[in-house]
């Protein structure tokens, strides 16, 4: 029942980075969006890796 509504907040910048991309003119903002959210996520991922390993 929470998976949904921790989900949807982290996917609603992938859609709407996505869609813009798709029907933009010009993509490039919107995929730099989408390339900075990767990797704020993938720092934060790396980051947490080993404490949530370890707990």
């Amino acid at each position: 029942v929470i998976l949904p509504l921790l989900f949807l907040p982290l996917a609603i910048p992938l859609v709407v980075g996505g869609v813009g991309a798709g029907i933009s003119e010009e993509p490039g903002r919107f995929l730099a969006f989408l390339g900075l959210y990767d990797a704020v996520f993938a720092i934060l991922s790396w980051a947490a890796f080993e404490y949530v390993v370890t707990e």
